[in-house]
């Protein structure tokens, strides 16, 4: 007489358990398999076709079924498998990931494979400590410098309730706001990225000479123009006020056609906070062109910030000029360019050929 064929009969508290146990990702698949057997059991499949469900043997179905019945749930599991002792504990890295976190300084896995070395006497390959960083979700990626521990918070705070203002009297057509800020290009671009062949190199041939930097002073209306000047060298003082004049004269026309006032925002650089500028504030006051400063180290708060980083990054990144004159005239065709796509219009101040 043949015995009675190999099945599971679970509870409905146990179906629970099993089928929750299937769905949870932080299960092992072997244990997960298990429960899968169990269930299917439970539902009055014959071991024969669970085998060929699961593309397992009958053996593994009957051990199962066994363990089940022996140990219960505490059968799904394997046992602890043999092997050398792990090198490393969770400890080990909690102040590897403080250094991480709070240090201003970088950290490589060679850096990081010394201070476990020295520091707790742990010795792991630096394969190893990318992999075990990757676990924990760190990646390897550019740092910035950042002058944020310098920013005034409670000034920021007020200039920033107040820039909040003069944007909303913007909006309503009350004034005319304006964000001025200098930026600077050489011959040599910074190399970026690019897309090349696999297996080849591309380089940019640096021009015989550095040459001087091309400075570009510009002020940005937003979505309405972009008034700029360039400049060989730094933007000093004296080219600043020019500069200035030429926006004041604009700002008086405004004044008399429409009513509305300009304001100007800007950094403390020195070129704007010098003694001989802070002087003809009074006269551009009159002509209706006021300056409202930022506090400092915040220059995120400048709204041109963004132009200059699009045109560096999107538009002359990369490109080596033989002289100043190309570089200026590169200069000049993106801002064009930029202004046509963005769909402002662009105006350029020309300095006496004797500030040039």
């Amino acid at each position: 007489m043949s015995s009675p064929p190999l099945r599971v009969f679970l509870t409905q508290k146990q179906e629970k358990i099993l089928f929750e146990l299937n769905r949870n990702q932080n299960i092992p698949i072997r244990t997960k398999d298990r429960a899968l057997i169990l269930r299917l059991s439970s539902q009055g499949w014959k071991v024969k076709k669970i085998a060929m469900f699961l593309l397992c043997s009958t053996v593994t179905v009957r051990k199962t079924i066994h363990r089940w019945n022996k140990k219960g749930l505490m059968g799904l599991w394997d046992k602890p498998r043999p092997g050398r002792n792990p090198t490393w504990n969770p400890e080990n890295f909690e102040k590897i990931e403080e250094l991480l976190s709070d240090e201003q300084c970088t950290y490589n896995s060679g850096k990081i494979q010394q201070k476990l070395l020295t520091e707790q006497q742990v010795s792991l390959s630096k394969r190893q400590i990318r992999r075990i960083l990757k676990k924990k979700e760190y990646l390897w990626k550019r740092t910035r410098q950042s002058t944020k521990s310098k920013q005034d918070k409670e000034l920021k705070a007020v200039k920033s309730a107040d820039l909040d203002m003069l944007e909303l009297a913007e909006a309503v057509g009350e004034i005319c706001l304006k964000y001025l800020d200098e930026s600077g290009f050489v011959l040599w671009s910074p190399v970026g990225y690019s897309w090349i062949k696999k297996a080849i190199q591309k380089k940019m041939e640096q021009t015989p000479k550095r040459g001087k930097r091309i400075s570009i002073c510009g002020l940005l209306e937003l979505e309405k123009s972009f008034d700029y000047a360039l400049v060989l060298g730094g933007v000093k003082k004296h080219s600043y006020i020019e500069i200035m004049n030429w926006e004041a004269e604009k700002a008086n026309q405004r004044l008399l056609e429409t009513g509305q006032i300009t304001v100007v925002v800007q950094d403390n650089g020195s070129s704007h906070t010098a003694k001989i500028v802070r002087e003809k504030h009074l006269c551009w006051e009159k002509q209706g062109l006021y300056i409202f400063f930022l506090p400092k180290y915040c220059s995120e708060m400048n709204r041109i910030e963004n132009e200059w980083l699009r045109l560096k990054t999107d538009e002359i990144a990369g490109e080596m000029f033989e002289d100043e004159y190309d570089l200026a005239m590169a200069v000049i065709e993106v801002v064009e360019n930029r202004a046509a796509k963005k769909g402002y219009v662009t105006n350029r101040y020309r300095f006496p050929s004797k500030l040039s």
